[in-house]
Parts: C-alpha cells; structure tokens; sequence
C-alpha cells in the first residue's frame, strides 16, 4: 500500500504539506500543524466511549509515530479523530497533526484487502 503514495509528497517538506492542505481545506490554518510519520498503523473506530453507537465513532490512526514534536519516536499512540485524509497521497490529517502514511500494519492491511472482495 505504501508503494501507491504519490511520490512527489515524498519529496514536500512538512511546510510545504501543511500549505498544500491549508490550499485544500480552508478551515485548516497550516501554521498551527506539526507534522510526524506513522507505521505499522491502522485505522480503527475510537472507542473512548462505550455508549456511542459504531456509526457514530470517530475514526482514528493507530501506529508507532516518528518525528512528532511531542512524542518518543516508535512510540505506540492513537491519534485524535481522523479529520481528512488524502490516502492516495498518503497523508492523514487530525486535529493538529499531519501524518505521513508509513508502511501499515500487515493484519489491518490483510483484513482491508479481504474486506474489499
């Protein structure tokens, strides 16, 4: 899947990303982004609240993320509800951080792929 990631946003700087989003989306002001690169990550449904019914839960990433400000590199985490993502570009925008789409877990990837049929 990684292998289907435009490559010429391997080559933008984070700067030049958050732009390119703040272009796209115009309730998104790219100054207040901080960047990070996520792997071995799935999407998953948020399960903070148990009462919510499944149609209702926010999806969001979870991986070992590199790179983020306020984080450990290889550090396990979920992130905040997915707000936009660009999956073909390979990059996934939450609240305040833009992720770059790493290689993704291979059993999230298995079951994807199996889901589609």
């Amino acid at each position: 899947m990684s292998d289907t990631i435009h490559p010429e946003i391997k080559e933008l700087t984070s700067e030049q990303i958050n732009n390119l989003l703040g272009a796209i989306f115009p309730d998104i002001d790219p100054n207040n982004l901080q960047n990070a690169k996520i792997e071995d990550w799935s999407f998953q449904l948020d399960n903070y609240d148990p009462y919510l019914p499944p149609e209702a839960r926010p999806t969001i990433l979870v991986g070992r993320v590199y790179g983020h400000p306020k984080l450990t590199d290889g550090h396990l985490t979920a992130t905040s509800a997915v707000k936009y993502w660009l999956f073909i570009k390979g990059i996934v925008l939450t609240r305040n951080t833009v992720y770059r789409l790493g290689t993704p877990d291979p059993n999230w990837l298995s079951w994807y792929n199996e889901d589609k049929g």
